[in-house]
């Protein structure tokens, strides 16, 4: 056991250094003792100085943000997000991580995509829809009572009770904040960013915004993410959960309208550049059809119309940015373009009513009651798929 202290040099903890629970790419999940619900994340050693210190000086905002908050407000984020409740400073006076939640049971959201990547998880169409629903309630507060958002949506970064469906939101380290610093007297807006994020679930206007500003994520001029890039990424959670893990810019050649100019490289129809170039495959735009004429789902998506056409019409706003709704997304660096109320894009809020409505009109499958689907269609699709 190794002694810690939090930030204000107030509580003491014992953790056990020997029982690693989880080793990730920057830290180590070790128990503390006496504290059967909660877990601590210490940095590793090697961790580069200028990086500690400026974890420290986020991870030590967020803990102070965290006890600031009324009692109801913490338990809700302590129930769906690892948000750091303490900053924990070792023997020699050294920032070395921070006391989060304890979550068990849980794994990644891809487990509950489809059958082929499950792992301990079975999850049936109707609890995909919870789990969309649990998302939604955990981005919400991201966005509208903690007033930061996720950044990077990697599907790695959301876990997922493979009994409950519940969905926890973690890595807080990573998550994007902004805050007020007061400089000379006036105060003046502060940035701890979000470094990294997975290309397939970055909305086209930061793609634009990386490739204008010539630079990488952990480089990036700030403002970087938003909720408007949040709301990119929830979209496509929700699309992958409902749509058999198929994601909204996953395609492949239609060999009806395929010609010589159309490239089949596995680049150039990445996820990612799919999403660089407007590819959305779904929609029904009729700006969009020369776009995607030569471009057709996965076989392994099933119908669209196995949602409702509300959630349809809402990845239609998610992913088909036009008109003057495209100058409202893009940015320039320290234009401000934060925590501003979403305008384009569906909010968390919207998504969790649309799904609670469409949770209320699926029907089951004669055959297979694991199998649900919108009640306009007229046979199950999964069947039809050899699900």
């Amino acid at each position: 056991m190794a002694l810690f202290k939090d930030h204000y040099g107030k509580n003491s903890y014992y953790i056990d250094l020997q029982n690693v629970l989880a080793r990730g790419g920057e830290g180590d999940i070790c128990n503390i003792q006496g504290h059967p619900d909660k877990v601590a994340k210490l940095l590793h050693d090697n961790t580069p100085a200028p990086k500690m210190k400026a974890l420290e000086k986020k991870i030590t905002y967020m803990a102070e943000r965290y006890e600031s908050i009324p009692a109801d407000l913490r338990k809700a984020v302590s129930a769906q997000i690892t948000w750091p409740q303490a900053a924990l400073i070792d023997a020699s006076g050294h920032f070395r991580g921070y006391i989060m939640q304890k979550i068990n049971g849980h794994e990644t959201l891809d487990c509950a995509y489809s059958e082929s990547q499950k792992a301990k998880s079975d999850f049936s169409f109707a609890e995909k829809i919870i789990i969309a629903k649990n998302l939604c309630v955990a981005v919400n507060i991201m966005h509208n009572k903690l007033h930061c958002v996720v950044g990077d949506f990697n599907a790695k970064n959301i876990m997922v009770s493979t009994k409950k469906g519940t969905v926890y939101l973690v890595d807080a380290d990573s998550f994007h904040l902004q805050c007020t610093k007061e400089v000379r007297g006036r105060k003046v807006v502060d940035y701890m960013p979000a470094v990294v994020g997975r290309p397939e679930y970055l909305p086209k206007e930061l793609h634009e915004y990386v490739i204008a500003q010539n630079a990488q994520l952990d480089s990036l001029p700030q403002p970087s993410f938003n909720q408007e890039s949040d709301l990119f990424g929830l979209a496509i959670h929700i699309f992958q959960l409902l749509m058999n893990g198929a994601h909204p810019y996953g395609l492949m050649i239609n060999p009806a309208n395929k010609t010589s100019s159309i490239s089949v490289s596995k680049t150039d129809i990445s996820w990612a550049e799919n999403i660089k170039k407007d590819r959305y495959v779904y929609s029904k735009a009729p700006e969009m059809i020369k776009r995607i004429l030569h471009f057709q789902p996965p076989k392994y998506a099933p119908p669209y119309d196995v949602i409702s056409s509300e959630l349809q019409d809402l990845f239609e706003r998610a992913f088909v940015v036009t008109g003057e709704n495209v100058s409202k997304l893009s940015r320039q660096s320290g234009d401000g373009k934060y925590m501003s109320a979403p305008t384009v894009r569906p909010s968390a809020s919207d998504w969790y009513f649309a799904l609670k409505k469409f949770s209320e009109e699926v029907k089951s499958c004669p055959v297979n009651p694991k199998h649900q689907y919108s009640r306009n269609m007229p046979s199950c699709p999964w069947c039809q798929m050899g699900r």
